[in-house]
Formats: C-alpha cells, structure tokens, sequence
C-alpha cells in the first residue's frame, strides 16, 4: 500500500471512531445535561476554533516544512531546532489563552450567553474550565501539523482515538454519579486534552532522527516561514469567521436551549468532515512534495481523483441526511421536541458543508502551492456578506435562517473556486471539473435517495431505519461505480497483484 493511501485509510479510521463515538454520546449528554447546558457544550466547540485562529498558520506551515525536508542528519537537525523554537511558541500562547478566557468568563456568562435555569456562576466556572482546556490544546496544533508532515499519520491516528475515548465516554459515569455538574464534565474534557498533547509531542520527538547537534530555539528560523504563515493566518481567520459564524450569532441573538438544539444540528452535520478531513490531511503533505518536485501532472491526477473521492463518499450520505434529517434525528436523540426543532438546519447546513469539503482538496493545493492570497479574498468577501445576512437571519428566523444563509454562500464560494482557481493549478478545470468530478455522483445520489424516500414513506419504526440503511449502501456503493477514480484504483490493484 502507498503512503498516501496509507495515510488516507488512518485518518479515516481516525474520524470514522471520532464520529461513531460522538453520534453515540451525544443524545447520552443531551439527556444527562439538557438542552441548556449541552448549549455550554456547543459554544465550547466555537471557542475552540478560536485556537486555528491564534495558531497564526504555523501548524500548516510546520506540516509543510516537515513534507519537504528530508530527514537525513542535517534535514533532522533543522527539524529539531525548528520544533525546540515553536515549542516555546505554543506553550507561551497557551497560558495567554487560558489567562485571557478566565479573566473575561465572568463578562461572557453575564453579557453575552443567556442562561435561563442555569446560574451564571456556573456558567462562569464552566468558562474558566474551557480555557484551561484551550490553553492546554493550543500546542497539540504544532505536534499534529510536523506529525502530518512527517507522513506519521498512522501513530497519529492512533493515539488520538485514545483520547478521544476517554474524552467522550469517562464522563458519562462521572455524570450519572454527581448529577449534570457541566464544570466536572469540563475538568475531565483538560484532563483528555493534556494527554492526547503531551502524547503528541513525545511521538513527534520519535518520528525525528537523534543528531549530534545540540538542540536551541533559533527563532531567525521564523523568518523563512513567516510569509506562508502571514498567508494561512488570514485564510484561517476569515475560514473561521465563516464557518463559526451561525453559532457566535446564535449565542448573541437566541437562547442558550435554542443554541443547544442548533448545536445538536450542527454536530450532525459537521460529522460529514469523517470523509473529506482525512482526505486533505493526507493530500496537503503529498501536494508538497509533488509541487516542491514540479511533477505538474502528478498534482493533475491526485486533485481529481481526491476530488472524485470525496464526492463520491460525502454526496450520498448528505443526501441521506437531508432527505431524512426528522427521522434521523428523531432515532438519534430519541426526543421528538429536539428532532423538531433541528430537522430543518440540519437538512440545510448538510449542503453547508458538503460545499465545503469538495473545496478541501483546492485548498490543500493552494495551501502546498503557497498560494494564499486566493482563499483569503473568498474569505473576506464571504465575511462581509454573511454578517449582515445570518443576523438578520438569526433574529427573524433562528437556526433555520441562519443554516440557510450557511449553505448558500458556501455553494457560491465552491462556484467561484470552481471557475477561477482551477483556470490557475489545475487542468481539466472549471465546467469539465464539475461534469467529470461532481457531477455524476451527484446526480446518482438524488435519484436513489428521493426515490427511496417515497418508497419509504409507508414505513414505521425500525422498519424504516433498516430502508434508510438500505438506500444509503446503495447510493454509496452507486455513487462510488460512476467516477473514474474508482476503476483506475481498481485497474490498478490488479495490475499491481
């Protein structure tokens, strides 16, 4: 097996137990907690983001610099050095992170969030805990992006769907014995965090070869990335002004239930990422090296057939998830008041971020090209119109409007990438991108859903949970038969055996 396919089958794995355990525990902590509370929940999941903000593009960059070196004894010695000098970056820019949030949770419990039955006392010890939690992730930035680079997507992998149970599924017995206590829920949240990046450091310190050299921070090694990082840190700001922006309002205009069940809707849709997130991680990497080779038409066949491969995976289960979000939801959190109420965003935000995973594998080429400029603009321009637009959304219309607001702007913007940016990187681009690419698993996907949908529609109960099953193997395996990537892969295997 290749080391692309390799490192595409452990990221897969990877999210594929992230995203089974969450869609296990989630209706446990909706139940257990509440809808207000698992509101805390969600707005933990936004400030979260804020650390690919402050990152300020040095994990991508030190993802990319890890591809391009080669680890002989010198290549080894700068990746060392490099490391010594972020370790004391991240580590610093942690405890500002925690600092700044414990001084502000008071502010933010009483001014912004609106707790109804929960006191902002609580709210304000929960947020202190977030930032403790925050402050000790920060640094896991830098030791995932120099494992990626180092092609280590396997140990990776693997330590992180450690912490991840352990994360998620200790505190369902520490609940059910002290009660709905949203603090301890977040103590035993920085107690998975600390592991799984001290965890990470220790493996990248493995993954580099032992030199002579005595190791230093040297931070004049800054210098030769800071172009690059100056490019993804505006990328990422405005990536996660966009994409953050539905919750931040939601908090700010709805209640702290009404931001718990838009949540729970977006969770279900963010779980689409356990497809298009492993595809990048593993893309970015081998897109270095390939641009850094010049191996023009080596970069050509990988962007369309990873592009040929998301789609053929993400398209059939969005369009599942659209068609029979109530249904869904309603075996999912076994509460028909939740499933009311997010049935609607969730149908609306599949579309949200399915649009948006097929502009990943463009970004990861963009992103290895050192091409920045083109992604912060669609950024920008996608801020200015959305802020206006998702707050009048959320005042009138709640988690529908916003969710709607969502998914149009991210089809306009994989529209616009679709017609500029290819003319740029990729051949085969443009209308001949969507026809070869997009288009034939697409179409697949809505025929088989909607027509299972009516012959579904008789169906109660488990009866219908087995129909639904039933259509998705169908669209999948349908929607994998009818882009090329497919047979080439298959042409290939045999060729090889």
């Amino acid at each position: 097996m290749s080391t692309l396919k390799r490192n595409f089958a452990a990221n897969l794995a990877g999210s594929v137990w992230s995203a089974l355990l969450t869609v296990a525990v989630l209706p446990i902590y909706l139940r257990l907690l509440g809808a207000e509370l698992y509101g805390l929940i969600g707005f933990y999941t936004t400030l979260q983001m804020l650390i690919l903000i402050l990152d300020l593009g040095l994990g991508t960059a030190v993802n990319r610099e890890m591809a391009r070196l080669t680890l002989d004894g010198r290549g080894a010695a700068l990746a060392r050095r490099l490391l010594k000098t972020l370790d004391l970056v991240y580590w610093a820019g942690g405890v500002l992170i925690f600092v700044t949030l414990a001084l502000v949770a008071n502010g933010l419990a009483v001014h912004w969030l609106k707790p109804v039955h929960v006191g902002t006392d609580v709210v304000g010890h929960a947020l202190i805990a977030i930032g403790l939690i925050m402050g000790l992730q920060f640094p896991y930035g830098l030791y995932s992006g120099a494992l990626l680079g180092l092609q280590r997507h396997v140990s990776l992998n693997a330590w992180l769907s450690v912490t991840t149970a352990v994360r998620l599924l200790l505190p369902i017995p520490v609940i059910l014995r002290y009660g709905p206590n949203i603090t301890l829920f977040f103590a035993i949240q920085a107690f998975a965090v600390a592991m799984q990046t001290i965890g990470a450091r220790v493996l990248v310190l493995r993954a580099i070869p032992k030199t002579q050299e005595t190791v230093r921070a040297d931070f004049g090694m800054l210098r030769s990335i800071r172009g690059f990082a100056a490019g993804v840190t505006a990328v990422t700001v405005l990536a996660v002004i966009v994409l953050q922006m539905d919750k931040v309002l939601m908090s700010r205009f709805a209640s702290l239930q009404e931001l718990g069940y838009y949540s729970v809707a977006a969770a279900a849709a963010t779980g689409l990422g356990v497809i298009s997130l492993p595809v990048y991680a593993a893309t970015f990497p081998r897109f270095s090296q390939l641009v850094a080779a010049g191996q023009r038409q080596a970069i050509d066949a990988l962007y369309h057939s990873a592009t040929q491969l998301v789609a053929a995976l993400i398209l059939p289960m969005a369009a599942i998830a659209a068609v029979f979000a109530h249904d869904l939801l309603s075996f999912w959190t076994s509460n028909p008041t939740a499933a009311e109420h997010c049935a609607q965003p969730l149908a609306l935000l599949v579309i949200a971020v399915s649009a948006s995973s097929l502009g990943y594998v463009a970004q990861a080429l963009q992103l290895a090209e050192g091409w920045t400029r083109f992604a912060a603009t669609i950024n920008g321009i996608g801020v200015i119109v959305l802020i206006p637009a998702m707050s009048i959304a959320a005042a009138s219309n709640g988690g529908t409007g916003v969710a709607l607001m969502s998914a149009g702007w991210s089809v306009i913007a994989l529209c616009i990438t679709a017609t500029i940016m290819h003319r740029r990187l990729v051949q085969g681009s443009g209308l001949g991108w969507f026809i070869r690419d997009i288009a034939p698993p697409l179409l697949v996907s809505l025929v088989l859903t909607y027509t299972g949908r009516y012959l579904c529609s008789g169906l109660r109960g488990f009866a219908l949970l087995a129909g639904i099953a039933v259509i998705a193997i169908i669209t999948l395996l349908a929607s994998m038969a009818v882009v090329p990537m497919t047979w080439e892969w298959i042409r290939q295997s045999r060729s090889a055996s």
